[in-house]
């Protein structure tokens, strides 16, 4: 529930938990009084609906006989509400407050009601002018707030700046030397990317993610109200769990930096992240989509896209549709004139510029085009190409940073197109088992993925039964219940006996090999299914046929059947079965009638056959 002002600016965010209708209203109203937008919760689901929702909730009072105090606390932390108040809200404070000189008494009845407070830092002094006219206020001690206001003084008496923000990279604190250099009074509350050049944005995102990983490294940036130029060194605070709690930063002036020194700061930075990226992905589409979004923010071209040796073209970040097919020709063309001895190919003056790519470019209102080779060693695996409709776009600076790129491109682009044919050739030899295993099984065993098996898994009936799996002791207990369930479902007695061997043989498997396991146990009208896990080792490729077809077969880690697959196999119907690092699962089927193998035979005779 919303209760909003008829203000005309935008107001504050107020979220108030856990009180009483008659508090709830008489509170909400006087803050709407206030030019407050109220957001009420009645439990910690709504409350943290409204937290997560984007609202820009500034302050939280939750009431003090609230059921959910303590995961309420931590909700609210979570979201860098860190300064803790004790409220004691008056409805009479707040109507006197409202009450013109000339009223002598205020006809209403009196409402008070007990509060615990939650703010950051940025916003506590409103918060608490905020309690101040709707009642009487307490800081709770032994939290981090009287640290600050006790050291805001001497750090305000600092030279270089100093900032401390939280989790998400707002500001929370700042001392006047920083308000000074940043040119503005009060940047509490705002993001950090708000008062840097917007192209320093992609710099000061690398660094986040430096600092989350506990990386400490200075760095440059230039300010957006003021344009001076400032280095920052920033340190990261973790919680005792290892969370990302912010960080606190000394900014110091950097007033003789020449230009190029500046540009190679920020482009180092945003090496080190992309190499960072780089070193997570290994997807050839992911590697070049991370690439081409790098190049294009750092350096402000048009377009940009990635030519590989074997794998066509590839355009990326083509927003407005400039690359049309005749510029996509001419783009090609210009690239394969990039010689091998060459990094990098460039045309920047169309007018004089005699390579047959600067008529078009020109015509197509276009500014110049670069490629640089990617190479891994001293081979050349591609290309990086970019359109760019502004002249400072293909600067030297550019230039410099997109031939770094392109060596760091290069290696990623080959170890994923090395991981891309490796899982090819992986996913080829687990069809040839595949198919292998279920022919000389004649089509009994089904060796599967796993989202393979849970898809059929889902298929296979009601469950009547599970089984957790953890010591020897549970595999006679596997026994009695999967042969109870047969009993109930009515299967004859040698059919029980080679469902309940089966079971007990993988059971044993799975406490011997990779406890801890589970069975579990559904069924049909006319059938039964036994599905096995365990979280063990799995059995390796190189030892599946062994392991399936050969009676005992064990090697190290890799778990013995004991009587074999292919006596579970003679006994059951037919048997699924997925394995790999994670462990193995195995689902065993069987009807309550066992099909004669003759049976496929009915009906061709030399009479039947027409030829």
């Amino acid at each position: 529930m919303s209760i909003s002002s008829n203000k005309n600016k935008s107001p504050r965010s107020i979220l108030i938990v856990g009180a009483s209708n008659l508090e709830q209203e008489a509170f909400a109203n006087g803050l709407v009084r206030l030019g407050c937008d109220v957001k009420l919760a009645s439990n910690l689901e709504e409350a943290r609906e409204y937290l997560l929702s984007g609202e820009n909730i500034q302050f939280a009072a939750v009431n003090t006989d609230f059921p959910q105090q303590n995961e309420m606390s931590r909700l609210l932390l979570q979201h860098s509400f860190d300064v803790e108040l004790f409220f004691l809200f008056d409805s009479l404070a707040l109507e006197n407050g409202f009450a013109n000189q000339a009223d002598k008494e205020i006809d209403c009845p009196r409402v008070r009601a007990a509060y615990l407070c939650y703010t950051s830092f940025a916003c506590a002094k409103y918060s608490c002018r905020l309690m101040r006219a709707c009642g009487t206020w307490w800081e709770v001690k032994g939290r981090e707030a009287p640290v600050h206001e006790r050291y805001r003084k001497l750090l305000n008496r600092v030279r270089q700046g100093v900032v401390d923000t939280d989790s998400k990279d707002i500001v929370r604190w700042a001392n006047n030397a920083f308000k000074g250099m940043v040119g503005m009074g009060n940047i509490e509350g705002r993001y950090v990317s708000e008062l840097v050049d917007a192209r320093d944005i992609p710099c000061l995102d690398a660094v986040q993610v430096q600092l989350r990983n506990g990386i400490i490294s200075p760095y440059v940036v230039r300010l957006r109200s003021s344009g001076q130029v400032v280095e920052i060194d920033a340190t990261p605070r973790f919680d005792k769990e290892g969370n990302y709690m912010g960080s606190v930063a000394l900014i110091r002036q950097a007033h003789n930096m020449p230009v190029e020194e500046f540009v190679a700061s920020r482009n180092l930075v945003s090496l080190y992240s992309l190499a960072l990226r780089l070193s997570r992905a290994f997807d050839v589409s992911k590697v070049i989509n991370i690439i081409t979004e790098t190049v294009r923010e750092m350096c402000g071209y048009r377009c940009c896209g990635i030519k590989l040796k074997g794998f066509g073209e590839v355009v990326d970040h083509d927003v407005d549709g400039i690359v049309s097919p005749s510029i996509k020709r001419t783009v090609d063309s210009f690239c394969s004139r990039l010689l091998p001895h060459q990094s990098i190919r460039v045309i920047k003056d169309l007018e004089r510029d005699p390579d047959p790519a600067a008529a078009s470019l020109r015509e197509a209102g276009l500014s110049g085009v670069v490629c640089v080779a990617l190479t891994v060693g001293v081979e050349h695996i591609g290309c990086i190409w970019a359109l760019a409709d502004k002249e400072t776009a293909l600067s030297r600076e550019n230039n410099s940073f997109l031939i770094s790129v392109g060596i760091q491109a290069g290696l990623a682009l080959q170890n994923a197109i090395n991981v891309k044919r490796r899982l090819e050739e992986e996913a080829n030899r687990r069809r040839f088992y595949r198919d292998a295993l279920n022919s000389l099984t004649s089509g009994k065993l089904v060796f599967c993925e796993r989202d393979e098996l849970d898809s059929h898994w889902a298929k296979c009936g009601r469950e009547v039964a599970t089984l957790a799996l953890k010591e020897k002791a549970d595999v006679p207990q596997s026994r009695r219940i999967s042969e109870k369930v047969m009993e109930e479902q009515g299967f004859g007695k040698d059919r029980l006996f080679d469902m309940v061997t089966c079971v007990s043989e993988a059971a044993t498997n799975v406490v011997k090999y990779g406890p801890p396991g589970s069975m579990s146990i559904r069924v049909e009208d006319d059938g039964i299914h036994v599905r096995l896990d365990d979280v063990g080792h799995g059995i390796a490729f190189d030892n599946l046929p062994k392991a399936v077809l050969l009676p005992g077969f064990s090697m190290g880690e890799t778990p013995s059947l004991g009587l074999g697959y292919s006596v579970m196999l003679e006994m059951c119907d037919c048997v699924y079965l997925c394995t790999g690092d994670d462990g193995t699962s195995l689902i065993l089927e069987m009807k309550k009638t066992k099909a004669d193998p003759l049976d496929a035979f009915v009906g061709f005779s030399g009479l039947d056959i027409n030829i």
